[in-house]
C-alpha cells in the first residue's frame, strides 16, 4: 500500500483547506479498489462493528491518504465529521521515536452542523474525547 502511495503522491498530492492530501486511489489503483471491495476484508469490518457493512460508494474516497510533516508542530488533519459511520485508518508510517500520532475521536452521537461549528468556537470537551495510540 505504502509503494501505490508513494507512486501516486508527486503527480496527486494536494494541499486541501486542512492538509495535503491524496485522493482518488480508488480509481487510480486496481489494488485499493479490490482491496476496498474484498468480502474477506469487509467480513472483518462487519464482525468489528457487530452489523452488517458494506464499503461506501464514494470511491474517490477509497485510500484517501494524508500527508503530515514531521516537526511542523500542527496535526496532520484537523477535527472534522466523517460522512459515514465508520472508517478504517492505517498508518503508514514508521512510528518507531515519533511524537504525536494519535488518532482522536469524538464521543458524541451528533456532532454536525451548528453543533459542530460550536465544539470548534468553545472547544471540544475532553470528556468526550477517546484517544488512540498506534
Amino acid at each position: 500500500l505504502k509503494s501505490i502511495v508513494m507512486r501516486y503522491k508527486d503527480t496527486h498530492l494536494k494541499q486541501n483547506e486542512r492538509n495535503k492530501c491524496l485522493r482518488g486511489l480508488g480509481y487510480l489503483s486496481k489494488w485499493v479498489r479490490d482491496f476496498s471491495f474484498n468480502p474477506e476484508v469487509n467480513k472483518i469490518f462487519a464482525d468489528l462493528s457487530l452489523q452488517p457493512l458494506s464499503p461506501h460508494n464514494g470511491i474517490m474516497n477509497h485510500g484517501h491518504t494524508n500527508f503530515g510533516e514531521p516537526g511542523a508542530g500542527r496535526a496532520v488533519d484537523q477535527w472534522h465529521v466523517d460522512s459515514t459511520d465508520y472508517v478504517c485508518v492505517l498508518i503508514l508510517s514508521d512510528m518507531t521515536d515519533m511524537d504525536g500520532g494519535e488518532l482522536q475521536v469524538l464521543q458524541m452521537a451528533d456532532a454536525t452542523g451548528k453543533f459542530f461549528d460550536e465544539l470548534m468556537v468553545k472547544g471540544v470537551p475532553k470528556s468526550k474525547v477517546e484517544t488512540v495510540n498506534y
